[in-house]
């Protein structure tokens, strides 16, 4: 498939329902509706109660629906860093106290 230039998605047909794929040069392409590719396509078509979808809305519908890596990043090592001060922090208090009962 030519996925980059895709300009149209159509779920098209009365009696078997298919894909048509309307490239940017013009160019129509039938594929058959359980193509394991167009699944994801097919899935938003039949949530949204749509027949087509443009190649704008499919990026779009892409980006929103992954999740931002990099703000997961910063959690995790916040996390990370938050329960290694605390567990310093315990050592340092139990140290000291047993530094002061021995003297």
């Amino acid at each position: 498939m030519k996925s980059n230039r895709i300009k149209l998605v159509s779920i098209v047909g009365s009696d078997k329902l298919f894909f048509i794929i309307e490239y940017e040069d013009g160019d129509r392409k039938s594929f058959a509706l359980d193509d394991p590719q167009l699944q994801p396509v097919k899935s938003y078509l039949q949530n949204q109660g749509k027949q087509s979808v443009s190649q704008g809305e499919l990026q779009a519908e892409v980006k929103s629906s992954q999740p931002n890596k990099n703000k997961t990043i910063y959690w995790i090592f916040g996390g990370i860093v938050v329960v290694l001060l605390a567990v310093v922090g315990i050592l340092v208090y139990f140290l000291s106290k047993k530094r002061k009962e021995e003297n």
